[in-house]
């Protein structure tokens, strides 16, 4: 590491407790909000998209979901508070020195999600212009989750800080454009695939309380699902030629990303297979597999690029009580508990039909 580069870390603040769990704790948190995500956005595109199906199924499941992504938002963005608070704790150094390259832009996206969240209650309150409200949000988080995947490449490529230095302006393409691009439209697809599932899932907890009709969504929620699938593995193989050759090195020597991989391409087909099969929550458990594992994946590259960065540098770990780490995996329980909770509620009073949907029903 280059002088350079060294004087955009600041100091190593210790690890308060063993650096494992946090990083336990952090791809499960980092997981959770990933799967929220990936159902917030790839349920508006679909909103988006298929706002003028010809299947009447897919139009009314699509409008009955609309009261639901506020508070999508409200529990994605609370979500993503414990991962970014464990990746400042690990890496922290890495994580403030990218935010500040990007100034500008990573301030924005506070900015940015609070717009979108007005645009999603104003969408499911009003009628005239209802698709354009949604466009005008769905664009906004977007540009959210490109600001965080620039972020995220950033802090992964510490050896292109040195060229902020001329400019000293907000950068949010500093990583390069050819590693952004592949790794946004990786989550974009992993949003669609999602939101692909969200629709089929809405349309099967209708079908099993008699609503007829619900077959046209399924299907089209599950080849959603298939599609956007079988696209992560080109855009998955755009996003590995855009690493430097030591990350490529590491995906490629490594047993553990190995097994992953393996585990990554036998989800894939078995959730093409489930979904040809229309076993829609088969599919389901196969996608939050597939997510966990791109999780894995992701958190073993930065752990080879950044701790072997910050390697000697940094400060022993303190000394946490034991009953310290209980209690604050005790309070963790309890929060994936409450949340469960309030996901079921909602669940059980969205799958209920609309007052248009009987009279659709019986029309049909």
């Amino acid at each position: 590491m280059t002088q350079g580069i060294q004087a955009f870390l600041p100091y190593a603040a210790p690890i308060p407790g063993p650096a494992g769990w946090i990083e336990v704790l952090s791809f499960i948190t980092f997981t959770a909000h990933l799967l929220l995500m990936n159902a917030l956005v790839g349920t508006l595109l679909l909103a988006v998209l298929r706002w003028r199906s010809p299947h009447a199924a897919v139009r009314q499941n699509l409008e009955d979901s609309l009261p639901m992504l506020p508070k999508g938002v409200a529990l994605t963005v609370n979500l993503a508070v414990p991962p970014l608070l464990f990746l400042q704790v690990l890496y922290g150094r890495f994580f403030y020195s990218g935010s500040i390259i990007q100034s500008v832009w990573w301030l924005g996206i506070m900015l940015l999600v609070m717009m979108a969240y007005y645009g999603l209650y104003l969408a499911a309150a009003k009628e005239n212009g209802r698709r354009f409200v949604l466009g005008i949000a769905t664009c906004l988080l977007l540009l959210t989750a490109f600001i965080l995947t620039a972020n995220a490449a950033l802090v992964l490529n510490p050896q292109v800080w040195p060229n902020w230095l001329p400019e000293r302006a907000s950068a949010l393409l500093l990583a390069g454009a050819g590693t952004v691009v592949p790794r946004f439209l990786h989550s974009l697809l992993a949003c669609m695939a999602v939101g692909g599932l969200c629709l089929a899932g809405l349309a099967t907890l209708r079908q099993n309380k008699g609503i007829a009709g619900q077959e046209p969504a399924i299907t089209q929620g599950l080849a959603w699902f298939r599609h956007a699938t079988l696209g992560q593995l080109a855009v998955g193989t755009w996003y590995f030629f855009s690493l430097t050759p030591q990350q490529q090195h590491f995906l490629l020597t490594t047993p553990a990303i190995h097994a992953l991989y393996t585990f990554l391409g036998l989800g894939m087909g078995l959730g093409v297979w489930l979904s040809l099969r229309a076993k829609v929550w088969q599919t389901v458990g196969v996608a939050a597999f597939l997510v966990a594992t791109m999780v894995a994946v992701r958190a073993l590259l930065r752990q080879f690029v950044l701790m072997g960065v910050q390697a000697g540098s940094m400060p022993p770990e303190y000394a946490v009580p034991p009953s310290v780490l209980v209690l604050f995996l005790v309070s963790v329980l309890g929060t994936f508990a409450g949340i469960f909770w309030a996901l079921r509620l909602c669940a059980r009073a969205y799958s209920t039909p609309s007052a248009a949907q009987p009279q659709h029903t019986k029309e049909a």
